[in-house]
């Protein structure tokens, strides 16, 4: 399966639709996602598209569309499962397999953004494989862009990569997409998906440490007695997959990453034990000390916790028995 993504800025230029044409030409996608075509929907012919091989199926959920997503010949049964503003999810079966794909065009305001983080966790509930593409605005760190870098941008795009437990995967050809200002100014995205063994989702792991804060209990007790759609046993196997969606985040938010954080607690005993061996000692920073050895123990404490449960094999079996002895009591 072929995935086509690309920020055209305006699709009815002539040379916009040379370009596209001669590129399905070459590699065949299955799916496209037009991003940016800057005209009305209604104002390309219908045989353009047919030219292709290509079919419409549907757009985001906005005033004018931003996005528009076509699918070949081959794949007819493609069916939108949510179209936001932000991102649109369709249901296609490859090779005997239902899976998602997501085609994402994200805002550049961080906060608007949350509403397409939050988005696409729903859809991380589901066992279907899925594939997550596009524009996201957003970027791990300064070594992804020439730009300047939001924190909580980062922040909120880690969380969000963790919570719906994505992998980013390799490419080839230029690491930065924008190309210019001018009227194409964004590199095509091309996406290939060959059938084969999948090594599986990453397994849900608990951790040793999250015992050690008052909220854990509370969580786990808040997501269980939540309203399901499923009956019977289906009610087990569906908060279970809740609660470990709730505690991917809330791990993230809560402990983040544990190395960083030892460091961090470090070079803060080590700045206040610095200031008292040039100013002097002082009941202030007395206190300050204090309050900084006692975090630096409790990162430690954590992170030996951490490093300890990563060395043993902790498989879901034992994860499903740790949590109903938190779910009786």
């Amino acid at each position: 399966m072929i995935v086509l993504y690309w920020n055209c800025r305006d699709i009815a230029n002539s040379d916009t639709q040379r370009t596209l044409k001669d590129f399905c030409s070459r590699h065949k996608p299955n799916f496209v996602c037009i991003v940016e075509p800057l005209c009305a929907f209604d104002s390309i012919s219908s045989t353009f598209w047919r030219s292709m091989g290509l079919h419409f199926i549907g757009s985001n959920a906005r005033g004018t569309p931003s996005m528009w997503i076509f699918g070949s010949t081959a794949f007819q049964d493609a069916t939108i499962v949510l179209s936001h503003s932000q991102h649109v999810t369709i249901s296609v079966n490859f090779c005997g397999i239902v899976h998602q794909i997501s085609f994402v065009y994200a805002s550049v305001n961080y906060i608007t953004c949350r509403s397409l983080w939050n988005s696409l966790m729903d859809i991380a509930s589901s066992d279907d494989p899925w594939l997550v593409l596009g524009d996201f605005n957003s970027v791990l760190g300064a070594h992804e862009t020439t730009g300047n870098v939001s924190t909580i941008s980062c922040d909120d795009f880690h969380v969000a990569l963790t919570v719906c437990d994505l992998v980013d995967i390799e490419t080839k050809g230029v690491f930065h997409t924008r190309i210019g200002r001018g009227r194409r100014d964004h590199h095509l995205l091309l996406v290939s998906c060959a059938a084969g063994i999948s090594p599986g989702p990453r397994p849900f792991r608990f951790q040793g440490m999250w015992v050690s804060r008052p909220s854990f209990l509370n969580l786990v007790r808040s997501v269980w007695s939540s309203s399901v759609t499923r009956s019977g046993a289906g009610i087990v196997v569906q908060k279970l997959k809740l609660l470990k969606m709730a505690l991917r985040r809330w791990n993230w938010e809560v402990f983040g990453d544990i190395a960083l954080n030892v460091t961090n607690a470090n070079e803060k005993v080590m700045l206040i034990q610095g200031i008292i061996g040039s100013e002097g000692f002082s009941d202030d920073l007395f206190r300050l000390e204090t309050a900084a050895l006692a975090d630096l123990d409790s990162v430690l404490k954590q992170h030996e916790i951490f490093l300890k449960r990563k060395v043993e094999s902790c498989g879901l079996l034992r994860v499903i028995g740790t949590l109903n002895f938190f779910i009786l009591c």
